[in-house]
């Protein structure tokens, strides 16, 4: 994307060689917690490229948190999950991507 810059990493099994690697590649900040990234307030979208069952709780949380979304398919294999996130982008201006 142009003009975009990746700030901060967040993976659960961070550890010194991806730390490295991420700092090497330009990545300013990395951490195990994505909720860092949802607190950022010069964070404007978060890729979301996690396991399937965490996609849909994560895409709400970085809507409410007025981020924009891009997140890796599927959504979540329960349909109800799915709706709580279309629920959410209701309340928002919000762009939300899905993409595989």
């Amino acid at each position: 994307m142009k003009n975009a810059k990746l700030k901060t990493i967040a993976d659960l099994f961070m550890n010194d060689e991806t730390s490295a690697w991420a700092k090497g590649m330009g990545v300013e900040q990395v951490t195990k917690d994505y909720k860092e990234i949802l607190q950022d307030e010069e964070i404007d979208a978060e890729i979301i490229c996690s396991s399937t069952n965490t996609h849909s709780a994560i895409s709400v949380e970085a809507i409410e948190a007025g981020k924009y979304v891009f997140c890796e398919k599927p959504i979540d294999h329960d349909i109800e999950k799915i709706k709580q996130v279309m629920e959410a982008l209701k309340k928002t201006e919000v762009k939300y991507h899905f993409k595989r």
